[in-house]
């Protein structure tokens, strides 16, 4: 059999805002030719990663993030370790005192 050189590819297709928090939900799907083994996701400004909550193709995160832009990866690994990534750049405003949040979605960057 020949080694798995295919890389996952990932989709993000939702995002939500806590209204009672600094965090986003993120959601998606992950696919690949054999099958994915983990999703992850990771936030640039914050530092902050960790796993998806996953059932395949299904991913979903929850994802604290800061004011401002936050650069949010979101990486499909497969088990002979190819990976897929998805990027998110979302700029958060966090609420008013009894006011509502406001989050755009810049743009997103599908990576090979």
């Amino acid at each position: 059999m020949p080694p798995d050189t295919q890389d996952p590819v990932v989709a993000i297709t939702k995002i939500m805002v806590n209204d009672t928090a600094d965090q986003v939900t993120l959601y998606g799907t992950a696919t690949d030719n054999i099958g994915v083994v983990s999703v992850d996701w990771a936030n640039a400004e914050t530092s902050g990663s960790g796993s998806c909550t996953f059932s395949a193709p299904a991913w979903e995160c929850d994802i604290a993030v800061q004011a401002g832009d936050n650069t949010i990866t979101i990486t499909a690994a497969d088990a002979a370790a190819n990976t897929g990534v998805a990027t998110l750049v979302v700029d958060y405003t966090a609420p008013a005192a009894g006011g509502t949040t406001v989050i755009k979605k810049r743009y997103v960057i599908l990576e090979d």
